[in-house]
């Protein structure tokens, strides 16, 4: 597996390409091998990488319940990120604000 940052990069430039199934299926095992990422940068690789997921499966592939599953877990693992209120605000947007309550944290 590539190192976190890079899978990241490499994610992002297949969303520039229109590869979008490719960009969401590598986020996905990022996410689900986070042990093999450096603990270094391991929390801030998965935060990126819930947050590119949900977007993309939002926006891109039209996987609303997917796309509100991953933030609802990065709100969820990630309370303090940096990311959360946008996190919360698509979720809201995906669940018409009947599950988005900042009480996930």
């Amino acid at each position: 597996m590539l190192s976190g940052p890079l899978q990241i990069s490499l994610c992002r430039e297949l969303i520039k390409s229109g590869k979008f199934d490719l960009a969401a299926r590598s986020l996905e095992v990022l996410i689900e091998k986070e042990r093999e990422i450096h603990y270094q940068v391991r929390a801030q690789v998965l935060e990126q990488a819930y947050i590119l997921l949900g977007r993309l499966l939002a926006d891109k592939l039209d996987c609303p319940d997917f796309a509100a599953r991953i933030l609802k877990d990065f709100v969820r693992r990630f309370p303090d990120a940096k990311s959360r209120d946008m996190a919360l605000q698509k979720l809201s947007l995906l669940t018409d604000g009947n599950e988005a309550s900042p009480s996930f944290g």
